[in-house]
């Protein structure tokens, strides 16, 4: 009865002082294009204030204001599947997001590519590597933008885009295959969509001169706005295809994982870090083996994190602790001595 009571009291507590989750911070910027201040919302990631020479890739999301939780929990879900992404909203309406009948730079082309993208660039840690996301009409500006440039973006996903009027298949039409091939990876999905919009979208697919860039997604058990969430999780996992090492990777040579992260990074053009917490569980996992080749795996590991950051050795030392109340004894006796090896004068080594 007292635990029932106690339990009881404890979650009263945490509910009482309860604050809103908070997964982006909020700023206006002055923008030229509009002549008036526009909202910009950023979600960094985990690791940005702990990780201060990392560099991240930028996810810009069209009409943030309400379509930038859906990205930042795709990529939660896929925390293991891809990078870490610092996540950019950029408030926006429908009637902004209209192609120009011209093919001039609309007023939202410009907010986004002259004034968000350079203002971002320049105040945050990005890598060279950035993906434009929009949803409905945001989609459709997305596609046209895609249409028009298509290399400002390393990729573009629109899911459910507004094709009602034709006017995005008509300038899709109007482009050959050698400029499509010039141009990055777009994703379209559509969910269970009206008539005229579903056959706007079949049109598309079955245009020859796309496929080379051009992947098209048909969710007939998602509404139009139940697919956001599975549109940015499939075109994640197609961007950043075999971005996690296999486990036989993880658990073999340190030389074969290190090898794995570094054709990441020649693949996306930035440094892609081992994480710390792979290295922690392989450097266990090395420790408490009974074979000496794998003792000097975990040895390897350390000596590689330590030389990386000395910061990370406490890390380390958690593990070693850990292993101790899994009756690892030796095996945490290894890891310990592997860590001072490093780092002598370590208080926990005197």
């Amino acid at each position: 009865m007292k635990s029932t009571l106690l339990a009881l009291i404890l979650i009263c507590s945490t509910t009482a002082f309860a604050k809103p989750v908070k997964y982006a911070d909020s700023y206006s910027i002055e923008s030229i294009a509009f002549d008036e201040p526009r909202e910009v919302m950023v979600a960094l990631p985990e690791s940005y204030e702990t990780n201060p020479s990392g560099l991240y890739p930028v996810i810009y999301t069209v009409r943030g204001q309400l379509d930038l939780l859906s990205v930042v929990a795709a990529i939660d879900m896929l925390s293991s599947e891809a990078p870490e992404f610092i996540v950019v909203g950029i408030s926006g309406s429908g009637s902004e997001f209209i192609p120009s009948k011209n093919g001039e730079q609309t007023d939202f082309s410009r907010l986004l590519h002259n004034e968000v993208v350079p203002h971002i660039e320049k105040e945050y840690r990005v890598a060279p590597f950035s993906i434009l996301v929009g949803h409905s009409a945001a989609a459709k500006f997305v596609t046209n933008d895609w249409l028009a440039n298509g290399s400002d973006f390393s990729s573009y996903y629109a899911i459910s885009p507004e094709l009602h009027n034709g006017a995005i298949n008509t300038l899709a039409k109007s482009l050959n295959e050698k400029e499509i091939v010039k141009k990055s990876p777009l994703l379209i999905s559509m969910g269970n969509e009206d008539k005229r919009m579903q056959s706007m979208f079949d049109e598309l697919n079955t245009l020859g001169t796309l496929k080379a860039k051009v992947s098209f997604i048909q969710y007939n058990d998602q509404t139009h706005m139940s697919g956001r969430v599975n549109t940015v999780m499939s075109g994640l996992r197609s961007s950043f295809n075999n971005w996690k090492p296999s486990k036989k990777v993880e658990s073999g040579q340190f030389e074969v994982l290190q090898a794995h992260y570094h054709e990441l990074s020649k693949r996306f053009g930035y440094e892609v870090a081992i994480p710390l917490e792979t290295m922690k569980r392989e450097s266990a996992f090395h420790s408490a083996s009974n074979s000496k080749e794998r003792w000097q795996v975990a040895s390897d590991i350390i000596e590689y994190a330590l030389t990386k950051t000395s910061n990370d050795a406490d890390e380390f030392f958690g593990i070693a602790d850990e292993m101790i109340g899994y009756g690892m004894i030796k095996g945490s006796a290894r890891l310990v001595s592997y860590i001072c090896e490093q780092l002598p004068d370590h208080s926990k080594c005197k």
